[in-house]
């Protein structure tokens, strides 16, 4: 019963949506002015 993996798996998700969300922020404020 090793909960580490999946707990990595998730941390590493989240931090992937967090970064695309950054990206599309940083493209958005470039391109809005």
């Amino acid at each position: 019963m090793s909960t580490e993996g999946s707990k990595k798996a998730i941390l590493a998700a989240m931090l992937a949506n967090f970064g695309i969300a950054i990206a599309k922020f940083i493209a958005w404020g470039l391109s809005g002015s």
